[in-house]
């Protein structure tokens, strides 16, 4: 049972009322007045409330304790977002605003709301209700979108922003940030694109502290990092074991017509472990064979490679690690991989000492979807600085490969 939050209202539904009051409360779409949605929405709620004496009817709880934007471009957008956003706010209550915008010749911005219901754990027939507000935006209309979201905010609540599309530009962005606690973004949306990771470290960089921004494609490395923190904690490696380390292979899905072998993906593998360990970028380049791109780090006097290879496959997003290996000058191996085929929830860690294999366990590695992923998100409430820390040391080496670009 969700537990109702400041601001909840526990109103009865009336079957008997009229037909566009039965549509809002079972999650059909009403439009209604682009100018005047929150008194729309307040006659809707109202009508559910109203019931004629000696009526047996469900109890309806209106909860919510965010304020969830999200804008995307989806040609799908009125019935894909909608429907992920209906799964959120099943254990994230919210005030969901869909927003759509297109590009368009013509001008055009309307609104539809409805409740988002479902019964809640163990109450018989009583419903949790949250509202989606959806606003389609045409054409050159992005103040008045602005204002109209901007209105809607309930303002004792904190807002999230998930910018679901790859357009990362600031000013574009920051009219929808007036009010955030935190951007959510995905970089998966743009897996090779180094304008997009650019813009990234730039929005992180100016709203530290200020606006906490994560990236869905960061948290879904959380099983990867987690699996090679935790095997430098145990036999046959440590923690002092670290400082051995003098070779790192990484290997994503790449695209069939792309030469890219450094996915966004990969590369904060990789600046999460400089950052960490306090590697320092030296070069980059193509190999001579072509297959892969090395990177040379450095710390004191140690030099580490990492080798990035990029592989089509079927089953695998672009852009995606699907195997990590970690090699030590002790002779010591430790892999990470993910299930070729897509279908496993799981990790296989495997642990090699002289060229043995001595150990292979599972790591779990699941509710990668964006469902989860954004449900972890809005449960976060203070800034991730390894996150931003490992951004920056992704910048670092993106630098060398623009510097090699140029030559």
């Amino acid at each position: 049972m969700v537990a109702p939050t400041k601001g909840d209202e526990s109103v009865q539904a009336n079957p008997s009322n009229q037909s566009g009051q039965s549509a809002f409360l079972s999650g059909k779409m009403s439009q209604v007045d682009v100018k005047a949605i929150q008194s729309e929405l307040n006659k809707l709620w109202q009508n559910a409330s109203t019931a004629k004496p000696g009526e047996d009817v469900p109890q309806i709880v209106r909860a919510c304790s965010t304020n969830l934007i999200l804008y995307t471009d989806r040609p799908d957008a009125e019935t894909e977002d909608s429907a992920i956003l209906d799964e959120i706010v099943q254990m994230h209550p919210a005030r969901a605003i869909l927003t759509i915008c297109r590009p368009s010749e013509s001008k055009k911005l309307e609104a539809w709301v409805s409740a988002r219901c479902h019964l809640a754990a163990g109450s018989g027939t009583r419903q949790v209700c949250s509202e989606q507000i959806t606003v389609v935006a045409e054409g050159d209309v992005e103040q008045e979108l602005i204002s109209v979201i901007d209105s809607l905010m309930l303002g004792d609540l904190p807002v999230f922003v998930w910018w679901a599309i790859d357009d990362l530009n600031g000013e574009r962005i920051a009219p929808f940030l007036t009010n955030a606690k935190r951007l959510i973004v995905d970089s998966a949306k743009a897996p090779y694109s180094f304008n997009f990771l650019r813009d990234l470290h730039s929005l992180v960089d100016c709203t530290l502290d200020c606006i906490y921004i994560s990236d869905l494609n960061w948290r879904r490395l959380l099983g990867i990092r987690s699996a090679i923190a935790e095997e430098f904690e145990r036999a046959p490696f440590s923690i002092a074991e670290l400082k051995n380390i003098q070779k790192v292979s990484i290997s994503s899905c790449g695209h069939e017509l792309s030469t890219d072998d450094c996915s966004i993906q990969a590369l904060q593998l990789v600046g999460w472990l400089a950052a960490r360990l306090g590697w320092e970028a030296v070069s980059i380049g193509k190999d001579s064979n072509a297959d892969s791109t090395t990177a040379k780090y450095k710390i004191d006097d140690k030099n580490i490679d990492v080798i990035f290879k990029s592989t089509p496959m079927d089953h695998v997003s672009p852009g995606s690690i699907f195997e990590v290996e970690i090699e030590l000058s002790t002779n010591k191996k430790l892999r990470v991989s993910r299930d070729p085929s897509g279908e496993a929830d799981s990790l296989v860690v495997t642990v090699y000492e002289d060229g043995k294999r001595i150990r292979e366990i599972l790591a779990d590695d699941s509710d990668l979807d964006r469902v989860h992923l954004v449900g972890f998100e809005l449960e976060e409430l203070v800034a991730d600085h390894i996150f931003a820390k490992s951004v920056a040391a992704t910048i670092q080496l993106l630098e060398l490969i623009e510097v090699v670009d140029a030559k």
